[in-house]
């Protein structure tokens, strides 16, 4: 089943290109293609809503979890790292909460608010591996 373009589950994926295309410009490339990969996977799914690409966006997105706090450890300092790794813990408890939801319009709402906390927090590890 294929949700259209204008469904915010599927525009809110946009920000995660953003994320990448920050750690492109600012040095960390690695960073910029693991986030680009893991944008692609999760509008793909987002988008499209099959069994295949809700494993492979899960993948990528785990995949791209771990290469951003691998990279907050080797360059961030423990106080830095250790905010990162609140940030993460907090974001995934309320993708967590929001998949426990049984009304489907407040697992959507969740879910685009879940989108958007990944993006502050990328763009808050963005800004300060950049100092």
């Amino acid at each position: 089943m294929k949700k259209k373009i204008s469904d915010p589950l599927v525009y809110s994926n946009l920000l995660f290109f953003i994320n990448a295309f920050l750690y492109g410009v600012g040095d960390f490339h690695f960073l910029g293609v693991v986030m680009g990969i893991s944008a692609m996977a999760s509008l793909i799914y987002h988008y499209r809503l099959c069994h295949v690409s809700g494993h492979a966006d899960r993948f990528c997105a785990a995949s791209a979890l771990g290469c951003i706090l691998t990279t907050c450890f080797l360059y961030m300092d423990i106080i830095d790292f250790m905010i990162m790794i609140f940030l993460a813990s907090l974001s995934l408890i309320w993708k967590r909460y929001g998949d426990s939801q049984t009304d489907i319009d407040f697992y959507r709402v969740c879910h685009l608010y879940w989108h958007i906390i990944v993006f502050i927090c990328n763009l808050i590890v963005f800004l300060v591996l950049r100092k």
